[in-house]
């Protein structure tokens, strides 16, 4: 029974990693109006195929990249994420709404465990949840809309604000 476990945690951490891969943008966001917001998060791969992760984030007046984050499944807990940034354990991700081909896109309960300042590379202590919604496009059809915030309301969420996605722009390839 033990390698059953094994198996299914892996099969877990193999769709939760393919769910990640290419540009998610913060569409709604919950997160604190203190930091700088995350506008999206995208895979970069070097050419010799070394796959990392970053994140544009905005401060109010200039776009900025973070990373390379890192993300590593929490065996404890299903569907869970500890996210890095350098040895910095930022927060823990949820993933509570996964991807389909008839629902395009995530919901995922934030749990801040430390704040990275990105000035001094310090790992400051910060406790906070938050819900985001993550989106392959900054236009998402409305039928798509209508089912996020069903989705939301089923997880007693009422209010989660629109992110400007329009402040920073990713790079074409």
């Amino acid at each position: 029974m033990v390698h059953c476990k094994i198996f299914s945690t892996i099969f877990v951490y193999v769709i939760l990693v393919q769910m990640c891969e290419g540009l998610w943008y913060h569409f709604l966001t919950g997160q604190p109006e203190s930091e700088d917001k995350i506008i999206f998060m995208d895979k970069v791969v070097s050419p010799d195929g070394t796959e990392q992760r970053f994140e544009t984030r905005y401060s109010g007046t200039s776009c900025y990249k973070v990373g390379p984050i890192q993300l590593k499944m929490d065996i404890t807990r299903p569907k869970t994420f500890k996210k890095f940034l350098n040895k910095c354990h930022m927060s823990d991700l949820k993933l509570m709404h996964k991807n389909s081909p008839t629902e395009p896109y995530q919901i995922v309960k934030v749990d801040n465990k430390n704040f990275y300042n990105t000035t001094d590379g310090g790992c400051v202590p910060s406790v906070e949840t938050h819900y985001v919604v993550l989106l392959q496009t900054t236009t998402p059809a409305d039928e798509t809309l209508l089912q996020i915030h069903n989705d939301l309301l089923g997880m007693g969420i009422t209010i989660l604000p629109k992110n400007n996605l329009s402040v920073c722009q990713p790079k074409r390839k």
